[in-house]
């Protein structure tokens, strides 16, 4: 069977959490082994999570200061598939995957790049490359529109 993992940061209401939730429930329902791996805290969400899903806590209050527990999480559950669905979490997987190895990745993109139409162009090259460098990882990404 299959072990997919899905990130959220919280189960606050949201669109993005609504839809990690949404996809999780209905995984479960297909009987794939899944875990709903959430970042930060617990929310009015978790409610409506099916008992299925195995969710799993790692309550850091910052990404960038809860990065080596999330690595250490990836890599002692290995899933076969991990899913993510903001921008943020996206990248933090996509430098993982340098150093783990997961059979698929799949990512949600819901923002737009209109921000960078803001930056110098130097610096909008740079988070271009960058962006291009980590979602490289990805088998799949998929978008809301043509503008994320």
């Amino acid at each position: 069977m299959k072990k997919i993992l899905i990130t959220t940061v919280t189960l606050e209401y949201g669109g993005a959490e609504r839809v990690a939730v949404n996809l999780a429930n209905q995984l479960a329902l297909r009987k794939y082994d899944v875990r709903l791996l959430v970042l930060k805290s617990n929310g009015p969400l978790e409610k409506q999570v099916f008992s299925g899903v195995k969710l799993v806590y790692l309550h850091i209050k910052s990404l960038k200061f809860g990065l080596l527990r999330y690595y250490r999480y990836l890599n002692k559950y290995s899933p076969d598939i991990v899913i993510s669905n903001m921008r943020n979490v996206n990248v933090i997987i996509g430098i993982f995957t340098k150093f783990l190895n997961f059979e698929s990745i799949i990512f949600r993109e819901a923002t737009t790049f209109t921000s960078l139409q803001t930056l110098n162009s130097l610096k909008r090259w740079l988070y271009l490359r960058f962006f291009s460098y980590t979602y490289s990882s990805a088998s799949t990404i998929t978008s809301n529109s043509d503008y994320t």
